[in-house]
């Protein structure tokens, strides 16, 4: 609550437009509510001061002000030209440099500008009109004294004097009618219909609510609605884009594997013409060697004889990791094809 310590009060603040439903609750000072009665007392609100807006000191205004030619940020005390720049600026105030706005009431300037306003009140309590009652801070009263308000008791003590003055200038036909009802009395019917008329307010306040949390929901639902339309589509724009990426991703890989099949097939014809052509030389060689009769060619046989065993070895080799390399090819398509099935499958999309 604006003016306390803490900001915080144990009461429940009632707003009452009807000056003698006012009246009459603060003479009686109980409120009887659903079978439990409550103290009423009256509210009165902490002083407030006035305050300039332009260099945020008391005791003006900012069409008179004459400390400041620029306005000044309260957060932060820098020049207020451009508002969007003091909405997130950093607190501090520009009287004490404490860590609180320049016209919040922790501010020691702000402070004892209060307390030397209500010390002049106190000292010259008849400037006050007649209907106000000034609260008192808890901090700012003496000690040992229990006065919580200020009050213009001068004012307050010629009511009764009016009131006395209309009843000697009564003429004999008003002394003839019948006595006034005093308006101030209360009974249990009237505590009866002020419990009612609250319970009345009360009830339309829930109305209200419970119409506006109502508008909000569907409000939140339909913007969730909205949300959900535009991730969806997005998310099936984006699956199609990953199907045209991996349907390129699959043609060019047909390609590599049709290119890699001609070279292997390539590759195996000529693995199996040079061992021919060994075998082959082998032979013309081991004839030479028959019809000359001499050994000169064994060295040549066993070097011809030699490349071609290494020739077979290296295509035995080379067929088996072929075979490996097509059987893991086989593997990584089937697995790939059910990762797209998966992905690409109507319950997910």
């Amino acid at each position: 609550m604006l003016g306390t310590d803490t900001g915080k009060a144990r009461h429940i603040k009632i707003e009452i437009l009807n000056g003698g439903e006012y009246e009459a609750l603060l003479n009686s000072g109980r409120l009887s509510l659903l079978g439990a009665s409550y103290n009423v007392d009256e509210f009165l609100a902490a002083p407030k001061i006035l305050l300039c807006g332009r260099c945020n000191q008391g005791g003006h205004i900012k069409k008179f002000c004459q400390q400041s030619k620029f306005d000044i940020c309260r957060r932060c005390g820098g020049v207020r030209t451009h508002l969007q720049d003091h909405r997130d600026c950093q607190i501090k105030c520009h009287h004490c440099g404490g860590d609180h706005e320049s016209t919040s009431y922790k501010c020691q300037y702000i402070s004892d500008f209060r307390y030397q306003l209500i010390q002049k009140l106190r000292e010259h309590p008849e400037k006050l009109p007649p209907q106000v009652q000034l609260f008192i801070p808890t901090e700012f009263r003496e000690k040992n004294d229990r006065q919580k308000t200020i009050v213009n008791k001068n004012a307050r003590n010629e009511r009764p004097l009016r009131q006395q003055q209309q009843q000697f200038n009564k003429t004999d036909s008003d002394s003839r009618a019948w006595p006034g009802w005093n308006s101030t009395t209360t009974g249990p019917s009237s505590s009866i219909s002020q419990a009612d008329e609250l319970i009345k307010s009360f009830t339309q306040r829930l109305d209200e609510m419970e119409k506006r949390h109502e508008t909000e929901n569907r409000l939140a639902q339909e913007r969730y609605e909205a949300e959900k339309m535009r991730i969806e589509i997005k998310y099936k724009l984006h699956i199609e884009s990953l199907s045209k990426a991996w349907l390129l991703t699959d043609q060019t890989q047909e390609m590599q594997q049709r290119i890699i099949s001609k070279t292997t097939t390539a590759t195996r014809e000529a693995f199996t013409s040079i061992i021919e052509m060994a075998e082959a030389l082998a032979g013309t060689v081991n004839e030479l060697k028959k019809q000359s009769g001499t050994e000169v060619f064994d060295g040549w046989l066993h070097l011809i004889q030699t490349h071609r065993n290494q020739l077979k070895g290296t295509h035995v080799r080379y067929n088996e990791q072929l075979k490996e390399m097509e059987s893991f090819q086989s593997e990584y398509n089937a697995s790939k094809k059910n990762a797209l099935l998966t992905l690409f499958s109507s319950n997910n999309v």
